[in-house]
């Protein structure tokens, strides 16, 4: 009967830690060079001194599972996405997609009569270490 306890609690201790442990290592593996520009056609009208932009990943669902947020973006842009950018870790699949968008009001979430965003998704896979993503649209 200890016998069988032990065992069962051993599994249970090993579980929980290699639970834990897949969330540290895709936040390790994680790190993806960004370079964001910004349209010609729109370029001469986008800038405000409050203006936000977030580099949203999702995963192969379009579910968001982590962002960068940047006040007040100069174009050309070179960020990094990490591993502590990412929310939601255990939602992270192999295929990730990355969405600009920038806006005035500093929300996050469905765009708005004015902001601006990326039209083509960028897709990438975990392992990508560069990305390229333009703004080109506005709502």
């Amino acid at each position: 009967m200890k016998s069988k306890l032990l065992i069962v609690s051993m599994f249970i201790a090993i579980s929980f830690i290699a639970v834990i442990n897949k969330d540290e290592i895709i936040r390790a593996v994680i790190s993806i060079n960004v370079n964001v520009k910004i349209s010609q056609n729109i370029a001469d009208n986008y800038y405000k001194p409050n203006n936000v932009l977030f580099i949203t990943v999702k995963n192969s669902k379009d579910v968001p599972i982590g962002f960068k947020k940047i006040i007040g973006p100069q174009y050309p842009l070179k960020i990094n996405i990490k591993g502590e950018d990412i929310l939601f870790p255990s939602l992270v699949t192999f295929k990730l997609k990355l969405v600009a968008t920038m806006n005035f009001d500093g929300q996050i979430g469905e765009l708005k009569k004015g902001d601006y965003y990326s039209s083509n998704v960028r897709e990438i896979n975990l392992f990508c270490r560069q990305a390229d993503i333009e703004i080109d649209k506005i709502k």
